[in-house]
C-alpha cells in the first residue's frame, strides 16, 4: 500500500534491520514534481520516522541507492503524528519519472507509509 488513496491503516513496512529501508513509485512517464504529502503510521511508533530523504529520478533504481536521484526534500523528525502529514514543496518542481523516500540513518528503524500523495504536471 502507500498509493490507494486512503489513510486506513494498511501501510508500507520496510523489512527488519535494514539501515537504509526505501520506497519507490513509478509515475509512468516523466513529470515535473511540485509537492508531496507523506501520510505515515498513525496509530503507534511515530517516533521511526526521522531522517527521511524524497529524491526524483528518471532511471527506476532497484537496489535502493537512490543517491543519483534529485534530492527534493528532507525531513529530519521525528515525526509527531498531531502533524498530520508531512508535505514537501518544491517551487520550480523536480523532473523525473520515479519518487523515492528512503531513510538515511544508523538506526534500524522501518519506513512505514500509509499514503503517498504526488502533485505533478505533465512535462510538454
Amino acid at each position: 500500500m502507500a498509493v490507494d488513496g486512503k489513510v486506513d491503516g494498511k501501510m508500507y513496512h520496510s523489512e527488519s534491520g535494514l539501515t537504509t529501508p526505501w520506497w519507490i513509485v513509478d509515475l509512468g512517464e516523466v513529470r515535473t514534481i511540485h509537492q508531496v504529502q507523506i501520510f505515515t503510521r498513525q496509530d503507534c511508533c511515530s517516533q521511526r520516522f526521522h531522517d527521511v530523504e524524497v529524491r526524483v529520478g528518471q532511471v527506476l533504481r532497484v537496489n535502493g541507492d537512490l543517491i543519483p536521484f534529485t534530492l527534493m526534500s528532507t525531513y529530519d523528525g521525528p515525526y509527531d503524528v498531531t502533524k498530520g502529514h508531512i508535505i514537501c514543496n518544491s517551487v520550480t518542481g523536480v523532473i523525473g519519472r520515479f519518487l523515492g523516500i528512503q531513510k538515511i540513518s544508523n538506526d534500524t528503524d522501518h519506513l512505514q507509509l500509509s499514503e503517498v500523495k504526488v502533485y505533478a504536471t505533465k512535462r510538454i
